[in-house]
């Protein structure tokens, strides 16, 4: 039997183009794990499957290739109530990344340097392109990868445009 986990505590997250994005805590046995709740819609992208079909099967394939490149991901019902509105009645929760920052992050700022934070994750990144390769990826960008910010571990996030039905729209 499955255990269904409480969302408690939402707080928005202002950036990224999904419309409802909030940080929760997931509780449920009287333990809490931080993650990101997206909702099912994806505005401005035109047919393709749900969100929380593409994010959720992303990390499925990702497990079973046993490349542990993307957080824990998981689509699930929500309840009014839960600190989430919007379209829809399905979520996509992922594993938050603790204090962890966006790639980009480390373009913008003098010190550690994308290059060597990538170089230090060759491993991770062939696993991240091989990976973006069978889901047909197309929004993977610093933006897109968050650095654990004491390990510099890279993580593959926002799987949102894959499994389109053209690979030819690839610019």
């Amino acid at each position: 039997r499955r255990q269904r986990g409480r969302l408690t505590d939402p707080r928005d997250i202002p950036r990224g183009i999904v419309a409802q994005k909030r940080k929760v805590m997931v509780r449920a046995r009287g333990k809490g794990v931080a993650a990101i709740v997206k909702s099912a819609e994806s505005p401005g992208w035109g047919p393709q499957a749900p969100v929380q079909f593409q994010e959720g099967v992303a990390y499925t394939i990702d497990h079973l290739l046993d490349f542990g490149v993307v957080p824990y991901t998981t689509g699930r019902m929500y309840e009014r109530g839960e600190g989430m509105t919007g379209v829809g009645d399905m979520l996509t929760v992922q594993r938050w990344i603790p204090e962890s920052r966006e790639l980009v992050y480390y373009s913008e700022r003098p010190g550690v340097t994308v290059h060597e934070i990538l170089n230090f994750n060759q491993d991770r990144v062939w696993k991240i392109a091989v990976l973006d390769f069978i889901i047909a990826n197309k929004d993977r960008h610093e933006g897109n990868i968050m650095v654990e910010t004491k390990t510099k571990r890279i993580w593959a996030i926002d799987h949102h445009k894959t499994f389109e039905e053209s690979w030819t729209e690839w610019h």
